[in-house]
């Protein structure tokens, strides 16, 4: 293990094997025995249809849109067997676990820089008060960091478990359902929503995107963080990266590609990050596992064999220059959409 793994100590390398393993069997028993009922979909960021293969994983063909280039699932499970699976999962059950393992390592790498870049957006807009929500909210770390912030806090999720720890841990006000079952009050819609590494899971990241305009306030605010197709690991590892698998991880967006679905959702991009921390060790831990084959010598050279600095200095200039593998993306709601 390299010294000072960030991985690591972000997510324990025995809780993710297990996971992996546990994602393994769960999609051998879940989803394997009705692959017949896999579904085709349209690139779920433009809407164009067709594509090309880009590389097959498991049960799961990676499709290349040939329009505006993102990568996705296609055929995908249903999203009857999807909710199947994540009702059933063995790897679900134990995220949770996962989480809480490293809250303390997450919440100072993580969380709380990225509620500083939260902040600062919103002051910069002049939004300082009104009710906040974040979908998907899981176990309630990253909403908590909001309390005292002026703002009236308010989170999502249907996972039981997590429900409960977010209520017991936080007093946070949480909705126990998922985000399309929401109804909407429209008395009370939401001045800033949030929603962190949620929509690569989604079926139809559309609807998904559409439901969030519904329960916002005209010219509200969004917030959301999914993986950067673009980024230095993931384009490094390809369909070798960890983190490329169904049907957990359906849609791959880039700093690129996800305008387009934004923009048919009634929303337009304000701003884009990639304050991602972790492709440098990522990459270093694959090289070293023997997981992803040859690599580039010059990259080899520069992760193994420069001076610390120059490794920290890399990973500030991908994070700099929109190439890390994780992405913030703000947006504001220009007009109204239709429930569907």
């Amino acid at each position: 293990m390299p010294k000072n793994d960030l991985e690591d100590q972000i997510r324990n390398r025995t809780l993710r094997q297990r996971y992996y393993r546990l994602v393994e069997e769960d999609i051998r028993v879940l989803i394997a025995p009705h692959i017949s009922t896999f579904v085709h979909v349209d690139c779920p960021n433009c809407g164009q249809k067709g594509g090309s293969l880009k590389f097959k994983k498991g049960l799961f063909s990676f499709i290349e849109c040939g329009k505006c280039g993102m990568l996705f699932v296609n055929p995908r499970p249903p999203q009857s067997l999807l909710d199947k699976y994540y009702r059933e999962s063995k790897a679900m059950k134990m995220f949770s676990d996962i989480l809480l393992d490293s809250e303390r390592k997450r919440i100072d790498l993580f969380y709380k820089p990225r509620a500083r870049d939260v902040l600062a957006y919103l002051k910069g807009k002049k939004v300082t008060c009104g009710r906040l929500l974040e979908v998907g909210c899981s176990i309630g770390t990253m909403l908590a960091l909001f309390k005292n912030s002026g703002f009236d806090l308010f989170g999502m999720d249907p996972d039981p478990k997590a429900c409960r720890i977010a209520r017991k841990k936080y007093g946070i006000h949480i909705f126990q359902t998922a985000l399309e079952e929401f109804r909407n009050d429209k008395e009370n819609p939401f001045e800033v929503l949030m929603n962190f590494e949620t929509i690569e899971h989604i079926s139809c990241p559309l609807s998904f995107l559409q439901k969030i305009n519904t329960i916002m306030t005209m010219k509200g605010h969004l917030v959301l963080t999914t993986p950067n197709w673009g980024g230095f690991d993931i384009m490094v590892l390809g369909e070798k990266y960890k983190n490329i698998y169904g049907p957990n991880h359906l849609n791959y967006f880039d700093v690129r590609t996800i305008d387009a679905v934004l923009s048919r959702a009634g929303f337009t991009v304000t701003k884009k990050m990639t304050p991602g921390i972790l492709d440098v060790t990522v990459l270093k831990n694959q090289i070293l596992s023997g997981e992803c084959g040859d690599v580039n010598p010059f990259i080899h050279d520069l992760l193994f064999r420069s001076p610390q600095k120059t490794v920290d200095d890399f990973q500030s200039f991908l994070q700099r220059h929109l190439l890390s593998s994780n992405m913030m993306v703000f947006a504001q709601k220009r007009r109204e959409i239709k429930p569907q």
